[in-house]
């Protein structure tokens, strides 16, 4: 989640007696110093403070409280995805605590340094972190992230002496590492305190007491939670959240990410049916066109058959000599025996000779009346009558052939 979509950060610190909070809002480069509130701990408190800050559900929030028998270490690590990151992590808690706490639990906020990553380290029990987890509940508070302050120190921090009584008793924090603290402890802070200054732009209607030692813990957190480097460590720091605690916007985006999924997937979806039904009448109509083609082809290769078949009975007749000027002649001859009743259905030729199909209602002897024809010997082959048609098969046979 990029947090620099955000406007306004706020933070709430927790110690044994008091709950501090601050409110910045986004202003070009600068952060303006909308609100800030101290109340004593008491029950409500911590929903009486989210009033004060007028904290929602837009507002990216920031909580850190003193944990029994809590310790911060920090230590080299490389850039890695979280789960691997918790892996690396856990090797060097034997490393850097003293005493491993019982059902230790832990989160990280990492920090760039040269080729390396530096990974601050906020180790407990689990048991005692138990109370604010119930505290948060109770209150119906929905953190982006729960932090040890030093976790929030910024790069550009890195230099600043940093003392937190609650949290380090007499130890300051500097360059990545605790130092005894000084005689004037109350020195320390200045330096940071004067640097924050600069940074965040106080409005006329907040106090500008708001720098001091009391609201450091809060003006850090709020000041990380609108930096980059808080976006970049926020999964490492969601350690430390169950995700029933974790910001209800994760909980809004993550269902808008799932609706928008299942649109995605619609549309994929539609579009693949769309096209896949596009082809599908694609290769219908190419299916149809080729049985229309297949069809057309078979009824011209039955005509081109036929065709052949009658140019081979053609061929044959001129092969054989029939169809000369003379012979012609003869055929008109024929023709002119033949009386205007009949009709000459088919002529066939086998060789020199003719098969001749021949319908009449003539009640002429038809094979005596071809018989005058002397090309031919004239034989009928089948006779037969429906009614008052004569049917003839008739065989000419070339009278030399005799």
């Amino acid at each position: 989640m990029n947090f620099l979509a955000l406007n306004e950060f706020a933070a709430i610190t927790v110690d044994a007696k008091h709950v501090y909070g601050v409110k910045l809002k986004r202003n070009g480069k600068k952060l303006l110093l909308k609100n800030m509130a101290a109340l004593p701990r008491t029950d409500g408190a911590l929903s009486r403070m989210a009033g004060e800050l007028k904290i929602d559900s837009a507002v990216a929030l920031v909580i850190s409280a003193v944990v029994p028998d809590g310790q911060f270490f920090c230590c080299s690590t490389l850039e890695l995805p979280p789960k691997e990151l918790r892996s690396a992590l856990q090797f060097e808690l034997p490393r850097h605590l003293p005493v491993l706490p019982e059902n230790c639990i832990f989160n990280a906020a990492l920090l760039p340094d040269k080729e390396q990553m530096q990974a601050r380290v906020w180790a407990m029990p689990g048991k005692n972190l138990d109370e604010l987890l119930f505290e948060l509940r109770h209150n119906s508070l929905f953190p982006d992230a729960v932090i040890h302050p030093l976790q929030a120190i910024t790069a550009n921090m890195t230099q600043f002496a940093v003392y937190l009584p609650d949290y380090n008793g007499n130890f300051y924090w500097r360059n990545n590492g605790y130092a005894q603290c000084p005689v004037q402890k109350e020195l320390l802070n200045q330096p940071l305190l004067a640097f924050l200054q600069q940074e965040i732009v106080v409005e006329d209607n907040v106090a500008s007491t708001v720098f001091t030692d009391t609201m450091l813990p809060a003006l850090l957190l709020a000041n990380y939670a609108a930096a980059n480097e808080f976006a970049k460590s926020q999964r490492a720091l969601n350690l430390l959240l169950p995700d029933k605690l974790r910001a209800k916007r994760y909980r809004v985006w993550l269902k808008i990410a799932a609706i928008l999924l299942c649109l995605s997937v619609m549309n994929f979806a539609v579009l693949k049916f769309r096209t896949v039904w596009r082809n599908h009448a694609a290769v219908s109509l190419v299916e149809n066109e080729i049985n229309s083609l297949n069809s057309k082809s078979k009824v011209l290769q039955n005509s081109l058959n036929s065709r052949e078949k009658k140019a081979k009975e053609m061929q044959k007749a001129v092969d054989s000599g029939l169809f000369t000027e003379e012979i012609a002649e003869d055929w008109a001859k024929f023709a002119e025996l033949i009386p205007d009743s009949t009709l000459v259905s088919s002529i066939k030729w086998q060789n020199d000779k003719v098969n001749m199909s021949i319908q009449t209602t003539s009640e002429l002897n038809i094979p005596e009346l071809l018989a005058q024809y002397k090309r031919y010997k004239v034989t009928v082959a089948n006779q037969g009558s429906r009614g008052t048609i004569q049917q003839m098969e008739l065989v000419l046979e070339p009278a030399e052939a005799e």
